[in-house]
């Protein structure tokens, strides 16, 4: 993992040897320029696929300092609560020098549960679903038209504390109890896509 900070305003080059970049924790969101490619959001969370790309810049395009936590790596990694990780692609294992064990379970979903997409007006809280004891995993897509960014968690969510899932993201969640959200945004709506799988 590399840490850098950037001062107000600044540009950092960064080199791109793996070809997952992922962003591991940042005092706030900022630009990622790809040369020849464009621009996007760089917020925590996020994993940035740069195949045939050897370096982005990281712009802090803030008054304020900018600490950025990240992580460039040839294996792409997703997380969930609980601390658990998954790895969704194929890892070559040239020798096994050491004794892996490894811990797996097997949960067979019984059904999906669907649910009404979610409008947040601006600065609104609303629960996402109720307890649930047959819920295996939740699955919560930021779908709003604009780039509104919103926060999950429990009833106490608000704009400084919760999960952040920004326009395009999809946040897993293996737990029973009661989700909220709350959108972030001062003067738009945000939509979410809801989905229970449960067992």
């Amino acid at each position: 993992m590399s840490k850098v900070s950037l001062k107000q305003n600044a540009v950092r080059n960064i080199s791109t040897s793996g070809r997952w970049l992922s962003i591991i924790n940042a005092s706030s969101n900022f630009v990622i320029d790809v040369v020849s490619v464009g621009t996007v959001v760089g917020a925590v969370g996020r994993q940035y696929d740069l195949e045939e790309v050897s370096e982005v810049n990281f712009i802090n395009d803030t008054e304020q300092q900018l600490d950025v936590e990240y992580e460039v790596a040839n294996i792409r990694i997703t997380s969930t609560a609980g601390d658990n990780v998954k790895v969704t692609n194929a890892l070559t294992i040239a020798a096994v020098q050491d004794t892996l064990n490894v811990r797996s379970e097997n949960v067979s979903a019984t059904g999906l549960n669907t649910l009404d997409d979610v409008v947040l007006n601006a600065g609104e809280r609303v629960q996402l679903v109720s307890t649930n004891t047959l819920r295996h995993e939740l699955l919560v897509k930021n779908t709003s038209a604009n780039n509104s960014v919103v926060r999950i968690g429990g009833a106490q969510c608000d704009s400084q504390n919760g999960l952040e899932v920004v326009k395009g993201g999809t946040l897993s969640l293996n737990s029973a109890a009661a989700v909220y959200a709350y959108n972030t945004d001062t003067d738009k709506q945000a939509k979410l896509s809801v989905m229970e799988i449960l067992q």
